[in-house]
């Protein structure tokens, strides 16, 4: 069935229209048997007034005087003024009624726009007037049922609100457990405001757990996994925690980028700060310690060519002393013996930079006029000599009778360890 003033669908047992407000059909018609009653009542009164108007006689016949036709007349005229009497009633009641009922579906208007404004106070006080007229109009107590569940809501995020003020965390955890639980499923406008405020304790509430592990958080990893937690979140707190991370990935990068340096690990010094300007494109501290670290690298890197170049000419120049001139001769003394015997002993040095061993020494004995005498080798002792160390030789030769002969070493092999 269709509300015959706005046509509106309503339910059979629907007394007033949803929509409009307005009395349904059953009104109407009760207002129609209302007017009949009111109507035969007054017919009713119209005949008893009649029959008081005429005055107790007896009937005069045949007397027709000109009285007699006025209250004919004014009898006659009776029922025609309590019909439109009671016509005038009867409109002026629906006029009145249809008055109240425009001020209810007002008023339940003004409540609808509150309640999805979220002033639901508000909207309750509009519904409790308009119930006040319309007791029955069964949809004005299915919204105040409505509004009292949303101000419970309400009240819950209030108190959620408060917990992250204080930031009691621990405190406010059962709160997002019930409000989660309200407000699944609850579609409706009406619950759109709170479902908004909601959200924002939930990014609130994100942001407060962020800052207070924030100060005990020291690691590039751990800080841009907060970092990926509030880059989702949005309003002013998600924003200033958002900058408060990436001001200490900054620092921190800073910080563990020196400790590299120190080291001299420049690569891993430069992957360090890059690392961190993903994360802080912006800081400018960032994209000057990214310069001098590649200038202190180009430097270190020439200095170290440079100090390997000296080194590889040292090596050189040590590998051909140990090559050529390991043995240092000190000296050679000469004497006879008692049989006659040219014997010779020579003291030796290591002048290498690294151990020798198993040197062997070729001699000659010669004249005044520096002529070969006699040609000999010798074993020198100990077999094994360290850098710097001294050695010598010893050798004993037959049929030298020039007193004045001397030693010459002609050559020397050995061993480099």
């Amino acid at each position: 069935m269709h509300c015959q003033h706005c046509g509106n669908k309503y339910e059979p047992s629907a007394v007033y229209c949803s929509k409009c407000g307005k009395p349904l059909l059953q009104d109407a018609q009760a207002n129609e048997q209302t007017q009949a009653i009111v109507i035969q009542e007054h017919e009713l009164f119209i005949r008893e007034a009649s029959a008081s108007l005429v005055p107790e006689q007896a009937p005069v016949r045949n007397r027709r005087t000109r009285a007699g036709a006025g209250r004919k007349f004014i009898i006659a005229l009776v029922p025609v003024v309590v019909f439109i009497t009671t016509s005038a009633g009867v409109f002026s009641y629906y006029i009145y009624e249809s008055d109240l009922n425009d001020h209810v579906a007002e008023w339940h208007e003004q409540a609808k726009q509150k309640a999805w404004g979220g002033n639901y106070h508000e909207a309750m006080v509009q519904l409790e007037k308009a119930a006040k007229v319309r007791p029955a109009y069964g949809a004005l107590q299915a919204d105040m049922d409505i509004i009292n569940e949303a101000v419970a809501i309400e009240n819950k995020i209030n108190s959620l609100a408060s917990e992250l003020d204080k930031g009691a965390l621990t405190e406010a955890g059962p709160l997002v457990k019930q409000l989660n639980t309200l407000l699944a499923g609850r579609e409706e406008q009406i619950f759109s405001p709170l479902r908004e405020a909601f959200a924002d304790l939930n990014v609130r509430m994100v942001v407060v757990q962020v800052q207070n592990e924030l100060d005990q958080i020291n690691s590039l990893d751990a800080l841009a996994v907060k970092l990926n937690t509030v880059n989702g979140l949005g309003g002013e707190e998600a924003d200033a925690v958002r900058k408060q991370i990436v001001d200490k990935i900054a620092l921190v990068c800073q910080q563990q980028t020196k400790e590299l340096l120190q080291k001299k690990s420049f690569s891993e010094a430069i992957a360090m700060v890059q690392k961190g300007m993903a994360y802080a494109p912006e800081d400018t501290n960032l994209t000057k310690l990214l310069e001098s670290i590649h200038a202190e690298k180009q430097a270190f890197e020439q200095a170290e060519q440079e100090r390997i170049e000296r080194a590889m000419q040292k090596a050189a120049e040590e590998d051909l002393l140990n090559q050529t001139a390991a043995v240092e001769v000190v000296k050679v003394d000469t004497s006879f013996d008692e049989t006659g015997a040219f014997n010779i002993h020579a003291l030796l040095k290591n002048a290498a930079t690294r151990p020798i061993y198993s040197v062997e020494i070729q001699y000659s004995v010669r004249g005044k006029d520096k002529q070969i005498l006699k040609k000999g080798t010798a074993i020198a002792m100990p077999n094994y000599i360290e850098p710097n160390e001294s050695f010598t030789f010893d050798a004993t030769v037959e049929g030298i009778e020039e007193t004045d002969a001397t030693v010459v070493i002609d050559h020397v092999t050995w061993y480099l360890d």
